[in-house]
């Protein structure tokens, strides 16, 4: 052991002994068990001073200069009575051993010590010196014999490395980024110490929890200036344990104190009544589904809806079976929606959806198709005393083109209300139709067929008749042929010249007589055109209809037939205020 090794031993061990804080003896020995060093200097320790050969009956020093490993040791001092315990470890110098260090403190008996002594000792278990230039790593202070200390130290590097092994896997990527000495230096440049908290493998309990600091070791006379490291191990597991079930509890109070706050939220979002969002709901969500749709550049579809005959139903049958009517438009739109959709109760009777859509998607035309035909399911097989109706407008845009829901709202709304008035037209119609039904069939309901592939003229078509009628839908030519030919007795055909064209004329000329007058034939304009309403009638058809419906659409043949057959003279009065 050369003397600038010896120098800096005596100023770690300085060190070391005020971090433990604790009465710790010690004694340095070089490779030929001659001491080199006694601490405190003004004393003997078991009988030896400087310079003497130690006479080890026991071997334990002769065996860590041999081996390399960290002896646990005990020192029975006869003459005072006591015992004293430490621990034998080895000093390297170069990656080769040249001496050893035995330390002592008081008391062995644990159960004699103070909470306090028990606190201090505990502070470190094991501290090495560690050359910043060299890499050489010594230990200087060890105190528990529980741990098997790995031997052989042949510096740095090669000591973390089996540190790493004991390691939990867990931990193991950030011990070995943290070990580097060239990033423990650079942080040590602003801080005095550094550290790492870990779970490494103690052979009798398992995996505890290890502080591991870094500590420099400055030149008494140049602050700041460092050529040693001290690497000390502590072992926090019952106070780490202690902090993780705190954050544990912690984190379960978050937690629950999320879910709380979500119910919360979705309670204050949601219809008590339909369970769908509520007005709150469809603004809170709306805003963020508009956002996002910008920034994918998407498109924004917003499908209204409003209940007819909600009043009526309310004032004929009660309010709770308008809660239910209500419910059931809720649960058709909300089967009838896009996946991931916003539906929401808006009003008493409005409900709105909004969804995020590509361009160009068939889902608008979709959902209305699928939204009219589950009512009209809904009503053929309900024992219901009224009938489920919507009116309903969607719009289709662009979310980068529109500054907020309100404008893409306001336009569907616009649409609904387009077809809730041509509704209240046609529900001023629907007794005429009625009435003639009723002169050439008596009071029989029959069947009505709808040929019409557009789901707003189905729905409006169909509302006009009460739960008696059969109503079906044909969606072609063929369909409505093989309906005619059936022995299904009709009270109504209703043809949309959008979908038969030309060939409905020929049609309703080959078909009208032969049901000899007893169902009613009517066709459906886009458009008032006098050429194709005169050849209506000239080929049999009983009236014409010219969609949007205005206050001029009863002025055709229907009207003329209901004023010579209807005797109600109240409705003759309302008949001759429309016409």
């Amino acid at each position: 052991m050369t003397k600038e090794k010896l120098k800096q031993l005596k100023e770690i061990l300085e060190i070391v002994r005020r971090l433990v804080t604790i009465d710790v003896y010690y004694a340095v020995f070089n490779k030929d068990c001659v001491v080199q060093y006694i601490y405190p200097e003004d004393g003997r320790r078991d009988g030896i001073c400087v310079g003497d050969v130690f006479c080890d009956p026991t071997g334990k020093l002769d065996e860590v200069l041999k081996t390399g490993k960290c002896i646990h040791n005990y020192l029975p001092m006869e003459k005072h009575g006591f015992t004293m315990e430490g621990n034998i470890i080895p000093v390297y110098e170069n990656g080769n051993i040249c001496g050893a260090v035995s330390s002592a403190y008081l008391p062995v008996n644990r159960q004699q010590m103070t909470a306090r002594e028990l606190a201090i000792q505990s502070v470190y278990y094991l501290i090495l010196s560690v050359d910043v230039k060299s890499g050489d790593c010594s230990p200087v202070y060890y105190n528990d014999g529980g741990r098997q200390f790995p031997s052989n130290i042949q510096g740095f590097d090669v000591f973390s490395a089996k540190v790493l092994k004991e390691v939990h896997p867990e931990d193991q990527q950030e011990f070995y980024q943290f070990m580097q000495l060239e990033q423990i230096q650079r942080r040590l440049r602003e801080n005095r110490s550094v550290m790492i908290e870990c779970r490494m493998k103690n052979p009798v309990t398992g995996f505890r929890w290890i502080e591991l600091v870094f500590r420099r070791v400055e030149e008494p006379e140049h602050p700041g200036v460092y050529e040693k490291l001290l690497y000390m191990f502590r072992d926090i597991h019952e106070r780490k344990i202690k902090e993780i079930r705190v954050l544990e509890e912690n984190q379960k109070l978050i937690e629950q104190l999320k879910d709380n706050n979500s119910n919360l939220l979705r309670q204050s979002m949601t219809d008590e009544l339909t369970k769908l969002y509520n007005r709150k709901g469809l603004a809170y969500l709306g805003v963020k589904l508009l956002e996002k749709a910008k920034k994918k550049g998407q498109y924004v579809y917003t499908f209204v809806a409003d209940l007819n005959g909600l009043k009526h139903i309310n004032d004929t049958c009660g309010h709770k079976e308008g809660d239910e009517a209500i419910k059931v438009i809720a649960d058709q739109l909300r089967a009838a929606a896009p996946e991931f959709a916003i539906v929401a109760r808006t009003g008493g009777d409005e409900f709105t959806v909004l969804a995020e859509l590509e361009e160009e998607s068939p889902v608008p035309e979709e959902m209305e198709q699928r939204f009219v035909d589950s009512m009209s399911e809904f009503n053929r097989n309900s024992s219901l005393p009224y009938r489920i109706a919507a009116s309903f407008g969607w719009e289709y845009r662009q979310a980068d083109q529109m500054e907020d829901l309100d404008e893409c709202v306001s336009h569907a709304d616009r649409k609904m209300y387009e077809m809730k008035s041509r509704r209240e037209i046609l529900g001023n119609y629907a007794p005429m139709i009625r009435s003639e039904i009723s002169r050439r069939a008596g009071s029989a309901k029959h069947a009505v067929i709808i040929w019409s592939r557009n789901p707003m003229v189905r729905q409006e078509v169909s509302a006009l008749f009460d739960e008696g009628y059969q109503i079906v839908f044909a969606d072609g030519r063929e369909e409505t042929e093989k309906i005619l030919k059936g022995k299904r007795e009709l009270s109504l055909v209703f043809l949309d010249y959008d979908e038969v064209k030309d060939t409905g004329m020929k049609f309703i000329r080959e078909n009208a007589q032969k049901q000899k007058k007893k169902a009613l034939w009517i066709l459906l304009l886009k458009t008032e055109q006098p050429r194709l309403i005169s050849e209506a009638f000239e080929t049999g058809a009983d009236d014409v209809l010219v969609r949007p419906y205005n206050t001029e659409l009863n002025r055709y043949h229907m009207g003329k037939l209901f004023r010579m057959h209807v005797e109600n003279q109240n409705l003759s009065e309302m008949l001759e205020e429309k016409l």
